[in-house]
């Protein structure tokens, strides 16, 4: 079978090569295509890329290569080798990359629906979440905070980014939102909003434990300021290994409509508004289980 396996090289800091992949590959009985993901050109690669497309990689490198595949009724075989790998911790896809590929031919097949953002800067689609408050400004402050920083295992970054969520959170100020999900007013002051596809955000933080990326809605969690102590101590017990998600209160729907005013999200002071569609008539297909 003639399957394209596109692959981020640095992904997992850099443990899987080209060549090992292609080697399990073949072993399994495929003949693929090899395509790195570093490359600006690599959706070329997607123009015809047989009756499967293997990517190895993270999360960002899931979320950049489906954007191409959208609609196409082309499967997509998850290596994950990323960080955190919540796409794949959501679908339950944690085997070795042996006994992944060895069960390709016989797997289920997850409907994965894309979410669609239309706002005054442009449209884009994304398949893991889409949110506004903590975490969207914290994370690039905490990829700059870890570049001097070297780590000797994935836990470490997973457990070094968690540790630095639970600090900024102290000094986060909670912004007020004008908030229509499906037509009804969710409007409030809070710390964060995230409209999740799948379960988990950033370092594996679950959020979101019933979110089914299949479902064709949106699990709405809205964390308030009232609750930035229940916050901090799941971050806390993130890091000592436990997996008790607190009751945030979580909406399901189809439609999430934000409305902001202040520089706190944008440099301007001028009102910006946004809109979040769940579109299940363009899905993906992702083999994710072995039958």
């Amino acid at each position: 079978m003639h399957i394209t396996l596109m692959h981020n090289p640095t992904a997992g800091q850099g443990q899987h090569s080209k060549e090992k992949l292609l080697q399990i590959l073949r072993e399994a009985g495929y003949d693929p295509t090899y395509q790195s993901t570093d490359e600006d050109d690599f959706p070329q690669a997607l123009s015809e890329p047989g009756e499967l497309v293997a990517i190895a990689g993270g999360d960002g490198t899931i979320d950049k290569v489906a954007q191409h595949l959208s609609g196409r009724n082309i499967p997509i075989g998850i290596l994950p080798l990323g960080t955190a790998n919540n796409i794949a911790k959501t679908l339950g896809i944690t085997d070795s990359l042996e006994k992944l590929i060895a069960g390709w031919t016989s797997a289920t097949h997850q409907k994965f629906d894309v979410g669609v953002v239309e706002a005054p800067w442009g449209t884009t689609h994304f398949i893991e979440a889409m949110g506004v408050g903590m975490f969207p400004q914290m994370m690039p402050l905490v990829s700059i905070a870890k570049e001097d920083h070297s780590f000797s295992s994935c836990d470490q970054e997973l457990k070094y980014d968690l540790n630095a969520f639970k600090a900024m959170l102290g000094n986060y100020r909670a912004q007020t939102w004008q908030v229509t999900l499906d037509g009804q007013d969710c409007s409030g002051r809070y710390l964060l909003i995230e409209a999740m596809n799948i379960q988990n955000i950033g370092p594996n933080i679950c959020v979101a434990p019933s979110a089914d990326p299949g479902d064709g809605y949106f699990d709405v969690v809205f964390v308030s300021e009232e609750e930035r102590k229940t916050f901090e101590h799941y971050l806390a017990s993130c890091l000592n290994g436990e997996e008790k998600v607190p009751n945030f209160t979580i909406r399901r729907g189809k439609h999430l409509q934000l409305l902001w005013e202040g520089s706190e999200v944008h440099a301007t002071d001028t009102l910006t508004l946004f809109l979040l569609a769940k579109k299940n008539e363009k899905p993906l297909s992702i083999i994710w289980q072995v039958a």
